[in-house]
């Protein structure tokens, strides 16, 4: 993957405006043997591109020349390869320096990266229609092409990403017994099929075979065994299309690590045109929490009703009042030897978190679950930290 010199291409973004362009990337294959770019005349007007370039990162710079005409084409081919099949930013730049337009793709921007196609060609990222452009850098704007239009008009399907039926549930490190898994959450009140829609990590795609149906309001867990082939790393975009290529959903988890799966909270919550942690939403509406395929993703919260414990010289014992992510951290100090443990109200022991001596204060995490590794039952806990003199402890209400 290629590293990408955020500082220049965020420069180069604050130039670009809302305004049509009148040279705009208009399709690109990134996976293609050669790879190629095309670049679109919006106007009716000649346009003089001595001097323009096309720039992917700082490095890789290729220059134009000649007279693009008006509402023509210009077909760029690479002598390299350039392009990252990850992901990476296009950069359009005119004579005096100043970005025209710029698209990005995979982990690196909100357009889909063209799907590998070993019959060959390529899928391509092509917007819409020639020159569509809603806003900079706009996902919406492009979809997949699997029948690439280098030269001519494009004919790319429409990316509504309206999450009518939505990727609700991730885990993207099966392994060869335990498959990568997706939950589907469909938000209308009707049942939908997404028989023949196909699912792909931008490397490869599988359709969903058979009928499938998505209830109202409900939700359809599906495998790898299911669209085996597709495999996600912790570098990665699921992306949802519909059989005829629209592309409705995507989800991306670049510069994270999940311990668990990621889930949507609420159910179907966007955004949905995300290609990394953030821009998905991570901490806000996309976490990373215990599973529950099938099930609402709901919220986690872990709320400590007794803050203010007085507790005597030399203890620490505290928690934070809310988390998204499947559990909170303890932070923790006794004198000498203790234990800390999770209990029930009733003085069960749920899960021992720590036995032994700290000198320092201390990092633990709860994951919400039982010394048996299953998530507790929302209700009251008791926080407590003991040794053969006493015992202090904070109350929790643990609320899905």
């Amino acid at each position: 993957m290629k590293i990408i010199n955020f500082a220049f291409l965020i420069l180069f973004a604050t130039v670009i405006s809302a305004q049509i362009p009148q040279v705009v990337i208009n399709e690109f294959a990134a996976k293609a043997n050669p790879e190629w770019i095309e670049i679109y005349n919006t106007t009716s007007s000649p346009i003089d591109l001595s001097g323009w370039c096309l720039i992917n990162t700082p490095n890789d710079t290729t220059f134009l020349s000649g007279t693009l005409a008006g509402n023509a084409y210009m077909l760029v081919t690479l002598s390299s390869s350039q392009l990252s099949n990850d992901g990476d930013i296009i950069s359009l730049a005119n004579s005096a320096g100043d970005t025209v337009d710029y698209a990005g793709y995979g982990t690196r921007g909100p357009a889909p990266v063209g799907i590998y196609n070993s019959n060959n060609p390529a899928f391509s990222t092509a917007r819409i229609t020639d020159g569509c452009y809603t806003s900079p850098n706009n996902g919406r704007d492009f979809n997949i092409d699997g029948t690439p239009t280098p030269g001519t008009a494009n004919d790319a399907h429409p990316a509504p990403l309206n999450a009518q039926v939505s990727i609700n549930e991730l885990d993207p490190y099966g392994g060869t017994t335990v498959y990568d898994s997706v939950e589907l959450f469909n938000s209308t009140s009707s049942d939908i099929d997404v028989g023949g829609w196909f699912i792909s990590d931008g490397d490869d795609f599988k359709v969903i075979t058979g009928t499938q149906i998505v209830p109202a309001n409900g939700f359809l867990v599906i495998d790898s065994s299911d669209f085996s082939g597709v495999n996600f790393t912790n570098v990665d975009v699921c992306y949802l299309f519909m059989a005829d290529t629209q592309r409705v959903d995507q989800l991306g988890w670049y510069s994270d690590s999940s311990e668990y799966t990621y889930q949507r909270v609420p159910d179907g919550g966007g955004p949905h045109d995300g290609y990394n942690w953030v821009t998905s939403g991570g901490g806000t509406t996309l976490f990373d929490k215990i599973e529950t395929w099938g099930e609402t993703n709901g919220t986690v919260h872990v709320v400590e009703e007794t803050p203010d414990a007085v507790f005597p010289e030399g203890y620490f014992l505290a928690c934070p009042s809310l988390s998204g992510r499947g559990g909170i951290e303890v932070s923790f100090m006794a004198p000498g030897d203790f234990t800390l443990g999770v209990y029930s109200l009733d003085g069960r022991l749920v899960k021992e978190m720590f036995t032994g001596r700290t000198e320092n204060r201390s990092y633990l995490t709860w994951d919400l679950s039982d010394s048996e590794g299953r998530p507790v039952s929302q209700g009251h806990y008791i926080l407590m930290l003991s040794d053969d003199d006493q015992r202090i402890s904070i109350k929790l209400e643990v609320i899905y």
